[in-house]
């Protein structure tokens, strides 16, 4: 009988980042600016109207709305990013297509 942990080839498996609970990696803390290859606009920056600001999609830059503060908060297993133009404000998801950057407490969800 073989043993269903180990593949039949003897290899180990790559181990593969996933969503379960817990942190998998730590992004060390400093500043970033954040890409996406969703489109050939993709630099991840903030507006500089409304309220609260939306997070959007912008051309390369080095304004302080397209940079970001990438914090680790390990009591909570969660990083924070804030907007370096708005250093108070962390960026939050509302729902599935609206980001914005706004002051919010930390929610724990065991």
């Amino acid at each position: 009988m073989q043993d269903k942990t180990t593949p039949a080839d003897g290899e180990v498996p790559e181990k593969k980042l996933s969503d379960v609970p817990g942190p998998s990696v730590i992004i060390p803390e400093g500043i970033y600016k954040i890409y996406t290859h969703l489109t050939n606009i993709n630099l991840i920056s903030m507006t500089l109207e409304g309220h609260p600001p939306i997070v959007n999609l912008w051309h390369e830059n080095s304004e302080p709305q397209s940079k970001w503060r990438i914090t680790y908060e390990a009591q909570y297993e969660a990083h924070i990013i804030y907007n370096e133009r708005r250093p108070y404000d962390s960026l939050f998801v509302a729902d599935y297509s609206d980001v914005f950057v706004e002051k919010r407490p930390i929610i724990y969800r065991p």
